[in-house]
């Protein structure tokens, strides 16, 4: 193995410009994919495909058909000096927005009862749907959507719309974990620079691993969507890249290029590094 990445080492020194070329051919690929990678990741992607447990799943689906299906409905809570105008309005949006959406339905007299209740400070819409309360994730994804729905609750009006039941909350985690995620690259790549800057002393060899860390998220980004297209897989692996990506990234690079710098002090040649 040592004569084998001895080798590699050669080769890559020769060919480096090529190297360096092809890593940006590839990374110019990635990045449109990258920046799509979450359009076919679901709030599944936990089972594996002929597993036995997937097996008893299929099974206790098909000899117990709908006793599994997800509880999935709406909350509507009226604001102060919120109409029965404001409430049906509310209703119709709920109405629209279920239409729109594939499992899931409003069971016969729905409407009507709700309409009935508008006088009420809070009022519970039920929803039926035909999926489980895993696949019942990506319904409530859309219907929150549709809905318009931020953090959980209708952003405005008269009377907020929350949506509850165990796909609900996985939903609204989602939506809570692609904001963090987002945050905390902002935050940590200039914090990570600068602990960097300050432990090389050189700002070309404090971005090279941002720069690889960058690059590997990228990379695999685009890697996501294209098996996303062909297998379940859930929104968390986004998060579980970027970390992974971006932590070994620099981790490694900080050995390699202290070990680099070691031994170009010691007397070595670049290329005897």
């Amino acid at each position: 193995m040592q004569h084998l990445m001895l080798r590699l080492d050669r080769v890559l020194v020769r060919r480096r410009w090529l190297v360096l070329g092809a890593w940006l051919a590839v990374l110019a690929v990635a990045v449109p994919f990258a920046a799509r990678q979450s359009e076919h990741l679901t709030g599944g992607g936990f089972g594996v495909p002929g597993s036995q447990s997937q097996q008893v799943a299929d099974r206790v689906a098909h000899d117990f058909r709908g006793a599994g299906d997800a509880s999935l409905g709406a909350v509507l809570v009226s604001r102060p000096g919120a109409t029965a105008g404001d409430v049906r309005a509310a209703l119709g949006r709920i109405r629209a927005a279920v239409a729109g959406t594939a499992h899931v339905s409003l069971p016969a007299g729905t409407l009507p009862r709700a309409q009935r209740q508008a006088g009420r400070p809070t009022i519970i819409v039920p929803f039926a749907t035909t999926v489980d309360d895993v696949q019942s994730t990506d319904v409530a994804s859309a219907l929150r959507k549709r809905l318009g729905i931020a953090g959980g609750v209708t952003a405005s009006g008269p009377v907020a719309v929350h949506l509850v039941g165990q796909g609900a909350l996985w939903a609204g985690l989602q939506d809570v974990s692609k904001r963090n995620l987002a945050s905390a690259e902002a935050i940590g790549f200039p914090i990570v620079a600068l602990i960097l800057l300050a432990v090389f002393g050189s700002l070309a060899a404090a971005a090279l691993p941002l720069a690889l860390g960058l690059v590997s998220v990228l990379i695999t980004g685009g890697v996501i969507f294209e098996l996303s297209r062909v297998t379940e897989m859930s929104v968390f692996v986004t998060n579980m890249a970027s970390m992974v990506g971006i932590g070994v990234a620099v981790d490694y690079s900080l050995f390699v290029l202290s070990r680099y710098r070691e031994e170009v002090r010691a007397g070595l040649s670049p290329e005897r590094r």
